[in-house]
């Protein structure tokens, strides 16, 4: 199998085992109101919600459902663009800065400790690492000539079978290269045949 292939296989194997908890913490802090209270702070307190709208990358619905929210809810307020009469500005109250205060705090004091249980040697190498898979995977084309394969779920498989039947598709598809010398898809490959 090659590297590429085990890498994929590995990464949807971690995913399995700990995607929904992980995504479920990052979640937490960049959707919805947190995302917007984190996108004012960014914008030194006050922006229009039509850049709300742009780096929260949802709907104008959303948008205006969230600054109601946070509006009621006291860490916001709503008023009219002095400069602009015709646009409305939406700036963080002292409530609401602290609240986003709070959640970098949480954030960080939990990306503190995964750091502190890898160690300076993991860590440093990590960093390097998820570094260069950030600019290695942004510099991707999505309109690449490599075909695309869609990924379903293999319910009722142990995790190592899911990974491996979706890195087969992938070969199969032509996005990964092939390895079909790996006794563990051959094994696969017998039971499902």
């Amino acid at each position: 199998m090659s590297y590429e292939s085990l890498a994929v296989q590995g990464l949807l194997e971690m995913t399995e085992r700990f995607g929904s908890s992980l995504m479920a913490k990052v979640n937490r802090y960049n959707t919805g109101e947190s995302l917007v209270l984190q996108q004012l702070v960014f914008s030194h307190g006050a922006s229009y919600p039509s850049e709300l709208l742009e780096k929260a990358g949802t709907t104008s619905a959303r948008i205006a459902a969230i600054l109601k929210s946070l509006e009621k809810k006291g860490l916001i307020v709503r008023e009219i663009d002095p400069d602009d009469r015709r646009k409305t500005v939406v700036t963080i109250t002292e409530e609401g800065h602290q609240r986003a205060i709070h959640e970098f705090e949480e954030i960080a004091g939990n990306l503190w400790e995964v750091f502190h249980q890898l160690g300076k040697e993991d860590t440093e190498e990590f960093i390097r690492i998820i570094g260069r898979f950030f600019e290695v995977f942004v510099s991707i084309d999505a309109d690449s000539s490599k075909p695309f394969a869609p990924v379903r779920p293999f319910f009722g498989q142990d995790l190592r079978s899911h990974s491996a039947l979706i890195v087969k598709m992938l070969e199969e598809k032509g996005c990964l290269v092939s390895f079909s010398d790996n006794p563990t898809i051959n094994q696969e490959e017998s039971m499902h045949d």
